[in-house]
């Protein structure tokens, strides 16, 4: 008799869990408000003071306690903008975590500057500061660090670092809206702090994006970046800089408003959750949550991690391999994760949960081979540079033990977080099920 729903057994089929993107009437104003105001545009340098955008900013700005905020596009768009106000250009290094979203490293590629691949530590899964240490070179010009799923990770060290090299430290805090460690809010450690409010994330407006800094003179370049190199106080069609059009919409503002508002209570309900989830892993063999550090004061968890112990669920390699084979998923080998199969499980028993990364040293992508039919003719033809793509442990360990729980399930209530602890518990108690299944 099977158990696993996966396998046969039974599933539960009553779990609701709560909605994301989460919007109410508000939005529904928001949006009627700009849509009859005839102001779609935030301006010519995108963020008129009265415009939907321009408020926003001010806003977050306050929320964040930082000095600056300048929304854009998308997240990418944050970074670009970012590394070019900081004075990195072309030829120039950045030293970021191979375990993070594309955009962290096509964001430097795309002014010309070389991502430089840097591990992370196990207990937090962010930038290693002392494989940081050993990428430096006399081109280093910025450290861009991911705070992972909400975690800041080791910021102590890495702003130690940036002060004694006078390296720009970048946080790509896509993760990390509301975030604190140690009375600072994320994105006001570094230079500069970037955001995403792409669909999947913790506050939203489909896409959009938004970068702090408390520096004027990096403020003042990163709203003409945005905006096709315009300047302030400058007419609207004199354009002084190399820039883009990454401005965000007034309906985007206008979401942004709103969601804003709600962005605090929703992070204190996830810090609450994850840490009764914290608990209570503690407890279930096969699995181990990936826990703050005790100066982490809040933490938005747009992911909640976890790391499966591959030996108790009987997990190799080979029958990882296999077992991708027989579903039919077509992937390079390289790129199927040994935990898979418990990623499977879980979905089948109804826990929405991914393996979120490839660690970017596996993506084709970065292969000089193909540079020339990737749109990466500028590194082809001139840098001729090829991308250190040389394998790094804990990346690696991520990549095959590391599940993540979505951010949606944190806002649950206390029934519903039960149901994640069941989930996994049901899960560990059929471990020899699992087994035989992946030797079969």
């Amino acid at each position: 008799m099977r158990n696993l729903a996966l396998f046969g057994g039974e599933k539960n089929l009553n779990i609701k869990w709560p909605e994301w993107p989460y919007s109410d009437d508000k939005e529904v104003k928001s949006l009627e408000r700009v849509l009859k105001s005839k102001r779609w545009f935030s301006g010519f340098l995108g963020g008129d003071t009265d415009s939907e955008v321009g408020l926003f900013e001010k806003e977050y700005a306050e929320y964040n306690n930082s000095k600056h905020a300048i929304a854009v596009a998308n997240g990418e768009a944050a970074l670009i903008i970012a590394l070019r106000s900081a004075g990195i250009g072309a030829g120039d290094e950045v030293i970021l975590p191979a375990w993070t979203f594309v955009a962290t490293a096509t964001a430097a590629m795309h002014i010309g500057a070389i991502p430089v691949f840097a591990d992370i530590t196990p207990e937090n899964l962010c930038l290693d500061p002392e494989d940081v240490k050993a990428k430096l070179t006399d081109k280093t010009k910025a450290i861009i660090t991911v705070h992972y799923g909400g975690k800041t990770g080791n910021i102590d060290e890495l702003v130690d670092i940036s002060d004694r090299k006078k390296i720009i430290l970048i946080e790509d805090a896509a993760h990390a809206q509301g975030s604190i460690y140690n009375g600072k809010k994320a994105g006001n450690f570094g230079h500069l702090g970037c955001f995403s409010f792409q669909e999947s994330k913790t506050i939203t407006s489909g896409e959009g994006g938004l970068l702090t800094t408390n520096d004027d003179e990096i403020a003042s370049l990163a709203k003409s970046y945005r905006s096709n190199g315009r300047s302030i106080g400058s007419p609207g069609y004199v354009h002084y800089r190399l820039g883009w059009n990454y401005r965000m919409t007034e309906f985007q503002g206008a979401i942004l408003r709103e969601q804003l508002k709600r962005l605090d209570n929703q992070v204190k309900k996830r810090t609450e959750n994850a840490q009764i989830l914290v608990n209570a892993i503690d407890e279930i063999q096969g699995f181990t949550p990936i826990q703050d550090s005790k100066k982490m004061e809040q933490n938005s968890y747009y992911l909640f991690p976890l790391r499966i112990d591959r030996k108790f669920f009987g997990i190799t390699k080979e029958n990882s391999l296999n077992y991708a084979k027989r579903k039919n998923i077509k992937r390079n080998n390289s790129l199927v994760p040994e935990s898979l199969v418990i990623e499977d499980i879980l979905k089948a028993e109804g826990l929405p949960c991914n393996t979120v990364y490839i660690p970017l040293y596996k993506s084709p992508l970065f292969d000089s081979k193909t540079w020339g039919k990737s749109g990466m003719q500028i590194f082809s033809k001139f840098l001729k540079n090829n991308i250190n793509l040389n394998p790094l442990k804990n990346s690696d360990e991520a990549f095959d033990e590391v599940l993540d729980i979505s951010h949606f399930v944190l806002l649950g209530d206390s029934n519903e977080i039960k149901t994640v602890i069941n989930i996994l518990k049901k899960v560990s108690r059929n471990a020899s099920e699992i087994k035989k299944e992946l030797n079969s």
